[in-house]
């Protein structure tokens, strides 16, 4: 940022001095007082920006979509910041498109949502017979059908041998679940443990069995939680 750029967005910052003209008559009279507020802040945007050219600003502040729409003559003198401050001053419902896509160009990326959640290259390219998968849900959020989907597809197209045990925490059955990853870890199977935020005190016990394993090449074991303060940070590390 600029000096004073962040201190402006912010409204921390308020310049000295009045800008020594009047507001563009293409800027809608009601943002006005916050284009004057930028000009005064920035005098050097007066010439930079060109403001003071209608038919270049008056199809972009009607413009439906602002952010996209800057001249590229224009568009090449701003910072992507700067070009966030004007829509802040002149068209503010605009401002959370500015700010996503100001994000994006800052960390080179084409969207700010995570890429949809692939089973199948998560299973091809990240996971390992001795690394538990674990999947961490929002309240009401269950991949655990959508896991067994996969499974059933990856056994009957791959591994027709394969089983898919799934298991909910919660209602004493850590005995259990020990006992069905001992005997999926030597038959290759899947395991999935889910909710393990019910089971909190149990988990060290989890990690320590999976630790201890000499897993099937083809075993996996799959494991959800929601979040919670005292889960054990062993497996969130590993």
């Amino acid at each position: 940022f600029e000096p004073n750029e962040w201190e402006l967005f912010q409204g921390t910052y308020l310049p000295p001095n009045q800008p020594s003209s009047a507001a563009p008559s293409w800027c809608p009279q009601d943002r006005a007082p916050a284009l004057q507020i930028l000009r005064a802040a920035f005098p050097r945007i007066d010439d930079l920006w060109q403001l003071n050219k209608e038919t270049v600003w008056t199809p972009w502040v009607m413009s439906d979509k602002c952010e996209e729409s800057f001249d590229p003559a224009i568009f090449s003198r701003m910072s992507s910041f700067q070009r966030v401050l004007l829509i802040q001053a002149v068209r503010p419902d605009r401002l959370e498109s500015a700010l996503t896509q100001f994000a994006c160009e800052a960390m080179g990326v084409g969207s700010l949502s995570p890429p949809a959640l692939s089973l199948q290259r998560l299973h091809a390219d990240e996971t390992h017979c001795k690394l538990p998968i674990l999947f961490i849900t929002t309240p009401g959020a269950d991949p655990s059908q959508e896991l067994e989907d996969f499974a059933n597809k990856y056994a009957q197209d791959t591994r027709p041998s394969m089983n898919f045990h799934q298991i909910a925490m919660g209602g004493g059955q850590n005995d259990d679940a020990i006992r069905v990853i001992q005997d999926a870890a030597k038959t290759g199977d899947w395991v999935c443990l889910k909710n393990l935020h019910l089971v909190i005190s149990w988990v060290p016990l989890l990690e320590k069995e999976l630790k201890n394993l000499n897993p099937h090449e083809n075993f996996r074991c799959w494991l959800t939680t929601e979040t919670h303060a005292k889960f054990p940070p062993i497996l969130l590390e590993t």
